[in-house]
């Protein structure tokens, strides 16, 4: 699968996903942040600029605001799902994870924006 390299391409992955359509990115975003509102007191300490400002942010759909793995935490609660985040290491040639969410829960991959996995 391929995305747009936007700043919705975190939110198309997991729309292609979850939904089976990556213009479905406009409702995974969305989701997104009503759970980091939903859950403010947890969620609030991962951002270093106030609350607001970043959900503000957040809700911009226009491909200016990227996803972070704050967004993978909070879509890998709303949907239920384990995700994995995987990475080349130049260096070293080889893949590395970087992220492991909900790891008891079941598999479901998501591609990279590139396309590549």
């Amino acid at each position: 699968m391929c995305c747009r390299e936007d700043g919705n391409c975190l939110y198309r992955a997991f729309a292609h996903m979850i939904y089976k359509n990556q213009n479905e990115h406009h409702r995974t975003r969305k989701e997104s942040v009503e759970q980091m509102e939903k859950f403010k007191e947890f969620f609030q300490g991962f951002f270093w600029r106030g609350w607001d400002y970043i959900i503000r942010r957040k809700k911009r759909s226009d491909g200016t605001e990227w996803g972070d793995h704050v967004d993978i935490i909070a879509m890998s609660k709303i949907y239920n799902i384990r995700v994995n985040v995987y990475e080349y290491n130049q260096k070293f040639k080889k893949i590395e994870t970087v992220l492991e969410q909900n790891k008891e829960l079941k598999d479901l991959p998501i591609p990279n924006s590139f396309g590549t996995m």
